[in-house]
C-alpha cells in the first residue's frame, strides 16, 4: 500500500511526539535518533495527530493536500464551570418558530457535526437536511401511522406475543412506552404535529447498514449538533421514534431520498425556539462504581 505519510528529516527535531501521538505504532525511532514510519505498508487512518502534534512542521500525510490544520490556543479551551453552565443551558425543544433556517447556519451546524469522533476515524456518517415543509410533514405523517399501528397491535394478546417473539429485548420498553405512543399519535390525528413539532428543518443522520459502528458514531455527531445550535440561537431535540419507525417503515427512508442500502441512525428537529427557559433543571446523580 502507498505511504501516505512523509517525514521531512531537515525539519525532524527527534522529539518523538508522533511516536506517542501516532496511532497503534505509526511511527518509531530511527538509527539517526530521528523519527521514522514504522510500517510502509501499514493504513494510515488519517487522523492527523502526527501532523497536528509535530512542533516544527515536518510530517505531512497526503489525504491532507491543500488542507489547512488550524492552530489551537489554550486560552480558547472553556473552564469547566463554563462547560457545565452550557451544558445546563440545552433543552430539547419542541416549540419552534416557522421562521427557515438560512443554509449558511445549517453549514454551521454540520461543521461542528464532523468535528465529532468516529471509530477508527472513518468519517461515514451522512446528513440529509431536510427543509422542504412537504416532507417534513410527510415524515411526521409517516411517523404517526407507524405509532398508532404499534399501539393497535399490541392492543390484543396476539399482537403483544408476536412483538415478544420479533422483538424479545425491547418488549418490555415498546410497553412502558405504549401510553406515550398512543398520546402522541391521537395528538396527531387531532391535527397537531407532536412528532416534528412544525420544525422549519429536519437532519436525519444515515451510513450504510454495513458499518457496525455507525449508530454510535451518529450519536456522537448528534451531540455536536445539539451543542452548536444553541450557540447559533437555535432550539434542536432529537426525535427517536422517527428514527425508530425508519428502521422498520422503509417509506420514510424513501420519502428522506436515503440509500436503500443505508439506516437512518438519529433524526433531529432544529428550529428557532419560541421563547427561552429561565433555569435548569435537577438530573439524577452518576451512578458511579469505581474499580
Amino acid at each position: 500500500m502507498e505511504n501516505r505519510i512523509q517525514i521531512d528529516a531537515s525539519k525532524c527535531t527527534g522529539c518523538m511526539l508522533c511516536v506517542q501521538a501516532g496511532f497503534a505504532g505509526d511511527f518509531k525511532s530511527g538509527p539517526s535518533g530521528m523519527s521514522e514510519v514504522a510500517d510502509a505498508e501499514a493504513i494510515c487512518i488519517e487522523c492527523g495527530h502526527c501532523v497536528a502534534v509535530c512542533p516544527s512542521g515536518a510530517i505531512t500525510v497526503s489525504a491532507f493536500d491543500g488542507a489547512e490544520f488550524s492552530p489551537m490556543s489554550e486560552s480558547d479551551r472553556p473552564s469547566y464551570d463554563q462547560l457545565l453552565s452550557f451544558l445546563k443551558m440545552r433543552r430539547s425543544r419542541r416549540e419552534f418558530k416557522r421562521d427557515p433556517i438560512p443554509n449558511d447556519v445549517i453549514d454551521k451546524l454540520l461543521i461542528a457535526a464532523v468535528q465529532a469522533p468516529t471509530a477508527m476515524n472513518r468519517q461515514t456518517v451522512e446528513y440529509h437536511v431536510i427543509i422542504s415543509p412537504d416532507i417534513v410533514r410527510g415524515i411526521s405523517n409517516d411517523c404517526a401511522k407507524f405509532l398508532r399501528s404499534v399501539v393497535q397491535r399490541t392492543s390484543n394478546p396476539i399482537g403483544r406475543f408476536a412483538l415478544r417473539l420479533i422483538a424479545r429485548d425491547a418488549f418490555s420498553d415498546v410497553m412502558r412506552m405504549r401510553p406515550k405512543m398512543d398520546q402522541i399519535a391521537a395528538a396527531y390525528e387531532s391535527g397537531r404535529d407532536t412528532i416534528t413539532y412544525n420544525a422549519p428543518c429536519v437532519i436525519l443522520l444515515h451510513a450504510a447498514k454495513s458499518d457496525s459502528m455507525a449508530s454510535v458514531n451518529a450519536a456522537y455527531h448528534s451531540a455536536n449538533i445539539l451543542l452548536a445550535a444553541e450557540t447559533l440561537g437555535l432550539g434542536a431535540c432529537v426525535i427517536g421514534f422517527v428514527t425508530e419507525a425508519a428502521a422498520l417503515d422503509t417509506g420514510i427512508k424513501r420519502r428522506a431520498q436515503i440509500p436503500e442500502h443505508h439506516a437512518i441512525h438519529s433524526t433531529i428537529a432544529i428550529g428557532y425556539p419560541k421563547f427561552r427557559y429561565k433555569r435548569s433543571i435537577p438530573k439524577k446523580s452518576p451512578s458511579i462504581k469505581y474499580i
